[in-house]
């Protein structure tokens, strides 16, 4: 039998009540001034939602900066379309001809950018818009096709 990597849902429920998350919670809460931060909704039930989840860390032990309010109809969705979200990703990446190594380094290159500490993080929209935009899809072809020939020169050096 296979052991999952996280606590059941019952047990995580119970670290919910925990006092030291009901501060971290208030602290998220205030940051975000009690708003959606996806749909900017001020009158539903928020939720703190964490980003990412990393083992055996507790749910006050995160970084603000992986906590998020969500109104109760955005964490829902959030929760029911990250796996299609992720999948959908890797699909689009995979029929693009990205291979596994070339995904590993772009993780890596997002990784490494600099936290945004404000609240509605930006980010999405515009790498979307990125990507679609005539002008950035030139812009990166031109530079693509220029690190290839100087990967060619190279290697023809050899």
């Amino acid at each position: 039998m296979s052991k999952s990597k996280f606590p059941p849902k019952s047990e995580y429920s119970k670290l919910l009540l925990d006092p030291r998350w009901q501060k971290k919670r208030l602290e998220i809460l205030n940051r975000d001034e009690w708003i959606c931060q996806y749909c900017f909704a001020d009158e539903r039930t928020l939720h703190v939602h964490h980003k990412y989840y990393i083992y055996n860390k507790k749910p006050w032990e995160y970084d603000n900066n992986v906590l998020i309010t969500l109104c109760d109809s955005c964490h829902s969705a959030e929760g029911g379309h990250i796996k299609y979200a992720q999948q959908q990703l890797l699909r689009a990446f995979a029929r693009r001809g990205f291979l596994s190594l070339q995904l590993y380094k772009i993780a890596e290159a997002l990784e490494s950018l600099p936290e945004f500490q404000g609240v509605n993080e930006p980010g999405a929209d515009e790498l979307s818009f990125s990507i679609v935009s005539e002008d950035c899809q030139r812009m990166f072809w031109d530079d693509m096709r220029i690190k290839m020939a100087e990967a060619k020169k190279i290697r023809e050096a050899k």
